[in-house]
């Protein structure tokens, strides 16, 4: 049970980097790039918490 809350935590954390790279590399007008990275990531979305969502989907 430890096992799984941590890995649930990991991949939260995954998430949030993914997300907050593809927002970094869109600002800097990459968006080709930072539609690769969310491409990569929207599996893992459908567990995230409601704030994640929203700056997934923003």
């Amino acid at each position: 049970m430890i096992l799984s809350i941590l890995l649930i935590n990991v991949g939260a954390y995954a998430q949030k980097a993914q997300i907050k790279d593809a927002q970094s590399l869109f600002d800097k007008g990459n968006s080709q790039e930072a539609l690769t990275i969310l491409n990569k990531t929207e599996y893992l979305i459908i567990n995230a918490p409601d704030e994640d969502k929203s700056d997934f989907y923003f």
